[in-house]
Formats: C-alpha cells, structure tokens, sequence
C-alpha cells in the first residue's frame, strides 16, 4: 500500500520526481510513495534543477482554529 507510484521516464525528471513524492509523502496523513527508477534512468546523466526547500503544511486545526468553530456552533 503507497499514497503515490510513479515511475521516472528520464534522467531530467528525477529532482522534481524526488521532490514531488517527498511532498506527497508527508502532506496530510503521512505514508510511503513509491518512485520506480530503471536501470537505464540511472545510468545517464542529466542537468539538476533548482527546486524549492521543503516545508511542511500543518494539516490540522490550531487551538485558536477549535475555539472558532466552537464559537461558530454556539
């Protein structure tokens, strides 16, 4: 069982491939990806791109966020 598979087609996709399951993998409840890299993708080479640092998304509510909806029911 995996939140996300995807297989990487070429050498110029595996930082953003990366990049995508590492946030795919801790965003909401977090759990494995599975990225299938074939020996060919792994024996070529490719130009890096810059990606973006990973920061992770508070996926529930903060207290202040509970005492509104309380407020919001009453």
């Amino acid at each position: 069982m995996a939140k996300w598979v995807a297989g990487i087609d070429s050498p110029d996709r595996i930082t953003k491939m990366v990049s995508r399951a590492w946030s795919v993998a801790t965003s909401g409840r977090p759990g494995p990806v599975v990225l299938v890299l074939p020996e060919d993708t792994l024996s070529g080479s490719a130009l890096s791109t810059n990606i973006k640092p990973f920061s992770a998304l508070e996926t529930y509510p903060s207290s202040a966020d509970l005492q509104h909806m309380a407020n919001l029911l009453e």
